[in-house]
């Protein structure tokens, strides 16, 4: 009996150079800071986390990613600005803002919908688009995160154009997560 894969569906985001910049001056700045930072080729924007997905369910999930696509154009969002994600009033993921990103929300409703009808949990919370570039462990300087986290609060870093979306299995290893491509349905 084939086994499950761990799956996710997603947006892969390239860099351009002004966010490579940013980011590289954050990690940086933060050198000496508990961050796992996420791989350059394994950035993208979380649409719908599956986890475990059985071989049936997953030909489930390429029928419904086929058929969304049909409802959307390719589409742009700006990513402008950059912010983190709380647990227990300390940071945990540092990402960045994505903004004019009105069909993107639309985009993951309509595949949580459609998802949540073949019995994957529906999201409890409202879809928060953003593009993580690290997991934060532990921060030795809060006041210098703080200060390095209002100096880019509202920088343009750059414009992203999607034409496709991708569902992923991730394969979890000991150097971090390794995302494999089960396939790429493009946009109408």
């Amino acid at each position: 009996m084939a086994e499950s894969l761990r799956t996710f569906i997603a947006v892969k985001i390239t860099p351009q150079p002004a966010l490579l910049q940013v980011w590289s001056h954050l990690k940086k700045t933060f050198e000496k800071e508990k961050i796992k930072w996420v791989e350059e080729n394994n950035l993208h924007l979380t649409l719908k986390f599956l986890g475990d997905t059985s071989p049936v369910q997953i030909d489930q999930v390429i029928s419904v990613l086929h058929e969304t696509a049909l409802n959307f154009a390719a589409l742009q969002f700006d990513l402008n600005g950059v912010g983190f994600f709380n647990r227990n009033r300390q940071p945990k993921v540092l990402f960045v803002n994505i903004e004019s990103d009105q069909i993107l929300r639309q985009l993951a409703t309509e595949i949580d919908m459609k998802l949540s009808k073949l019995g994957f949990d529906k999201e409890q919370r409202e879809f928060s688009p953003h593009l993580t570039l690290g997991r934060i462990k532990h921060l030795k300087n809060k006041p210098l995160f703080f200060k390095t986290m209002e100096e880019y609060k509202n920088d343009f870093i750059q414009q992203v154009k999607i034409s496709e979306i991708i569902y992923y299995q991730s394969i979890l290893k000991p150097g971090g997560a390794e995302y494999k491509p089960i396939i790429k349905v493009g946009l109408k």
